[in-house]
């Protein structure tokens, strides 16, 4: 149902942000500064992708459910 897709896309921004997290902190002892710079930008883009595709789904799905109340 639709609110199971908003859900969906909330979870899903809360497991970018967590893997984003993730590999941040292990880039961090890492000796090679051109890897991690490249693996950082690379992970920040991702993260704001997910972020990007969850809010437009979860804005979707909360309109089509706000929508469904308004007066008949």
């Amino acid at each position: 149902a639709a609110s199971d897709a908003g859900t969906a896309a909330a979870t899903a921004a809360a497991a970018a942000r967590g893997a984003y997290l993730n590999v941040m902190i292990n880039l961090d002892g890492l000796a090679d500064p051109g890897y991690v710079v490249a693996t950082a930008a690379r992970a920040r883009e991702a993260l704001e992708q997910t972020l990007r595709a969850s809010d437009e789904v979860f804005g979707a799905v909360q309109a089509r459910l706000e929508g469904a109340l308004a007066p008949r």
